[in-house]
């Protein structure tokens, strides 16, 4: 945890008078009024920090206030804002038209970007975005305050600034423990766990910032293995693979975003298309790369769909397991190719999972029954996973054709299976 107070002493040596810092009873809003006018002065760093420690002694509902405040008192102000338009119908110009953009845009940017030149900053502003989505759970009108974090992550966490780094047995504790927290597709149940994830054939990377360099941003688990994937129990548990193992597929089958702050700022695109190219430099033999992906959102379309098959389904996991869904394999496998193909929010797939990998040019290519009987996926999706083939010859052209008209690339096998009865 970062210790902020730390953080403050350390501004003492330029002559501030420690007192200077202890105004536990000042109004947050009225701490960032001063650190507006104080902008680009030490003291205005130090009152940052403040605010910072204080921010984290509010309850939910104070919180909530806060962002209220900040939406309605930290906007563009008005007067400037029609100052400068009248400027520019006046006088039309590059000079006049960036002054505009400048005054359009609310003193919460230049607060959160105050806020992030001081130790710590950057971590707690993703922390303090996770705390509006459940503020905006409640006020939807929040959304301004999260477009402006949403506008700022954008440029602070470009692409460009971002470090993939191999993560294995001997990376720092610190950072691997942050693997086991932040694992969001299957839980990683302990050390012994978590070694097997990062033994010979197995990978992992991340992407680091600098502003976070003990932070994992993103992370992907990777297993090389001889031919498609089609179950993650055996991705998990099966033993190590021998030297003379023939491995010619790289399956990818966990990406875990770390901060629920930096959500809609794009990382995972990114880090796979540069996974690929280290592993084809690295193994040579590796000729497809592919996903074994949960359908996180089958049973809960299928309870919309067919009510009463969702509730028999959800009544046998309950109660006797997945062996006794046997019966009723054809008839879910055929669900969910229906799924996958034709449920659609507006012309994309419903599915989050395979948005994601078909806006980055892969096929739907495979479903495997069984492929996941722990708890959840049999709860999410009667234990039924995915193949995505990332082909690189069709990456660009799949890519641009889901884009533009939301076609999805699939196999034969899967279209067939919407066909059958």
């Amino acid at each position: 945890m970062i210790n902020f107070l730390a953080s403050i002493e350390d501004l003492l040596p330029l002559g501030l008078d420690a007192r200077f810092f202890r105004r536990s009873q000042r109004g947050i809003l009225e701490l960032a009024d001063e650190i507006l006018r104080r902008s680009g002065e030490a003291s205005g760093s130090a009152l940052a920090l403040e605010l910072i420690e204080e921010y984290r002694t509010l309850n939910r509902e104070k919180r909530a206030v806060l962002f209220e405040g900040l939406l309605t008192d930290y906007g563009p102000d008005p007067a400037r804002l029609n100052k400068v338009i009248e400027a520019y119908q006046a006088n039309p110009g590059p000079d006049a038209a960036q002054a505009f953009l400048r005054a359009s845009e609310s003193r919460r940017l230049d607060l959160f970007r105050l806020i992030n030149t001081v130790p710590g900053g950057t971590l707690f502003l993703i922390k303090m975005r996770e705390d509006l989505f459940d503020a905006l759970r409640d006020n939807p009108d929040l959304k301004p305050v999260d477009r402006d974090f949403e506008h700022l992550f954008g440029f602070w966490f470009n692409k460009g600034f971002l470090e993939l780094r191999q993560l294995d047995w001997e990376t720092p504790a610190y950072i691997l423990e942050k693997l086991i927290d932040y694992e969001a597709v299957h839980e990683i149940r302990d050390w012994n766990d978590l070694r097997r994830r990062l033994e010979s054939d197995r990978r992992c990377f991340a992407f680091f910032h600098p502003a976070l360099p003990g932070e994992p941003l993103i992370f992907v688990e990777v297993a090389l293995t001889n031919g498609l994937a089609s179950s993650i129990q055996a991705v998990l548990n099966e033993p190590v693979s021998g030297a003379d193992q023939r491995v010619d597929t790289a399956i990818f089958y966990s990406i875990s975003n770390c901060h629920t702050g930096l959500r809609s700022v794009s990382f995972g695109d990114s880090l796979l298309k540069q996974v690929v190219s280290l592993l084809q430099d690295e193994e040579p033999s590796l000729k497809k790369f592919a996903t074994l992906s949960p359908v996180p959102g089958f049973m809960r379309w299928l309870g919309q769909e067919n009510a009463p098959l969702a509730e028999t389904i959800r009544t046998i996991v309950e109660t006797d397991g997945s062996q006794a869904l046997e019966e009723y394999r054809e008839q879910l496998l055929r669900q969910c190719a229906q799924y996958l193909l034709y449920a659609k929010r507006g012309i994309y797939p419903l599915d989050p999972v395979s948005r994601f990998h078909l806006r980055n040019g892969a096929i739907l290519h495979a479903m495997h029954w069984g492929a996941d009987t722990s708890e959840r996926g049999l709860r999410q999706s009667a234990g039924i996973m995915v193949n995505y083939l990332y082909e690189q010859t069709k990456l660009v052209n799949n890519h641009e054709a889901f884009v533009s008209t939301g076609m999805i690339p699939s196999s034969a096998d899967i279209t067939l299976l919407t066909r059958a009865r």
